[in-house]
């Protein structure tokens, strides 16, 4: 409940606030009293909203009017004993209660919100997707959504996890469509750049056609909406995402009364005049050329994909960017990391030379994401191929490590693991370059014995020996 920090009285109108405004967070029950014997007197409630939502007010008590404003009184919004209205986050909203009459007047007040809330949101935190089932969960539990065509889970994520969708088939499809037949807003972060090569990089689409965006490759990926019905009708805008930097950036979509309007990292870019609207039907592709090798996917990672079926406001935008930014939810919240067991794939190194008198180094990596930038943070066990591993070939290893193979025969050898845990792909690379390498023992050779670096001194001695 509030107190009364959110009220305050004056003898008549003043021209600014009496008190700083507070976030409207809980319901709001209160009452007072108005006095009027020949001039007005009035009570005034001063408040704010986290995120855009609705108000809903109701005053009770004979002749005291009740009208909200926002805070400059410029501008009515409504009047009346009950009062519904939309609010916005960054605006400060005033309730003033008015004596109509002379004598004593008791009120009581009750100011109830409720927030701003997706319709559907995709977080792309699963661990996999192996096309089976509708694995990309919606957060609200109504429209989850099946991966098509090899999408891969990846981190980092701007939140945790994300979707790996880099070329034109990738793309989800939800289990039931999702209506957005008048305002819509939608909420994506995308990574730079593009890299698959069709003309057209569609960010979704409705049932049969209309595309909430695409950009064009043969116009420096210029944005605009395309709608199939009820006639085909094309706008193309004028920001380009070709003057994106690589890397991830945050994307909003706001259609509305026939206007879709395209904000960029927070900020308002431009808008063009016309609006997709239907049965929302396709995630990071379009209807045309879907399940085709000419399919138009956007062809980027994604993450945080959200959907309002409403309008958000320019402040709650630049609040959604600013908390995802720092790894929350949209609405500012808190997120907890994914435990997935399962990793990327593994990795086996070697140099591609060895010898049958010596032990031969290999390194051994377990890999987190696609390109091993990211390396598995917890302990991993594996067995590792052909026999004759210093120390036993069993491995328990967490990240890399390097373990040294004993091998007396001279012949080629192929490195393997076997029964690794958790499971997953291995991968082996020789000097840098993948491949199925065989590198080959030899009986003889020459050994570089090279120390360690030592501080102040110019040279050390290099040993060379000739083996056997």
């Amino acid at each position: 409940m509030f107190t009364l920090p959110y009220i305050c009285s004056a003898d008549n109108e003043p021209n600014n606030t009496c008190s700083t405004a507070e976030e409207l967070i809980l319901d709001y029950s209160g009452s007072g009293q108005l006095r009027r014997n020949g001039s007005d007197e009035f009570d005034f409630f001063y408040f704010t909203v986290p995120l855009d939502g609705t108000v809903t007010i109701i005053k009770s008590g004979n002749r005291i009017s009740a009208t909200l404003y926002n805070s400059n009184c410029s501008s009515v919004l409504a009047t009346g004993d009950s009062i519904t209205s939309p609010v916005v986050s960054g605006i400060t909203y005033k309730i003033r209660l008015q004596a109509t009459s002379n004598g004593n007047r008791s009120y009581t007040l009750t100011v109830s919100y409720i927030p701003i809330a997706p319709i559907a949101e995709y977080r792309f935190d699963e661990c996999q997707y192996t096309g089976s089932g509708f694995e990309a969960q919606d957060e609200t539990g109504v429209y989850n959504a099946q991966a098509e065509n090899g999408v891969n889970s990846e981190i980092p994520g701007v939140v945790n996890r994300f979707a790996d969708m880099q070329t034109n088939t990738h793309s989800f499809r939800p289990t039931t469509t999702i209506p957005l037949t008048s305002s819509w807003s939608i909420s994506v972060w995308f990574k730079m750049p593009f890299v698959s090569s069709q003309r057209y990089h569609v960010l979704g689409a409705m049932a049969g056609g209309n595309d909430l965006l695409y950009v064009d490759r043969n116009s420096n990926y210029r944005w605009g909406v395309y709608t199939a019905t009820p006639s085909s009708q094309l706008r193309n805008g004028t920001f380009r995402f070709g003057t994106l930097a690589n890397g991830w950036h945050h994307l909003v979509l706001v259609g509305n009364t026939g206007t879709t309007s395209l904000y960029i990292n927070g900020i308002f870019q431009d808008n063009v005049t016309l609006q997709s609207n239907g049965q929302f039907d396709y995630i990071g592709t379009s209807f045309d050329g879907y399940g085709t090798t000419g399919a138009q996917g956007f062809g980027l990672p994604l993450d945080e994909f959200i959907i309002y079926n409403q309008t958000i406001s320019p402040s709650l935008i630049n609040l959604i960017y600013n908390n995802q930014l720092i790894g929350n939810n949209w609405d500012g919240t808190s997120r907890t990391s994914s435990n997935c067991s399962a990793i990327d794939h593994y990795e086996i190194h070697h140099d591609g030379s060895a010898l049958t008198c010596a032990p031969e180094s290999v390194t051994i990596k377990a890999c987190a994401n696609a390109d091993c930038s990211l390396l598995y943070t917890t302990s991993t066990d594996v067995t590792l191929s052909p026999a004759g591993w210093i120390g036993g070939d069993n491995k328990t290893f967490t990240g890399s490590a390097d373990f040294e193979l004993r091998h007396t025969i001279a012949e080629p050898v192929t490195f393997g693991i076997s029964s690794p845990s958790p499971p997953a792909p291995v991968t082996r690379f020789q000097k840098g370059i993948s491949g199925d390498f065989t590198p080959t023992f030899y009986e003889s050779g020459l050994l570089f014995t090279i120390p360690v670096p030592t501080n102040c001194l110019t040279s050390r001695p290099l040993t060379l020996s000739a083996a056997p």
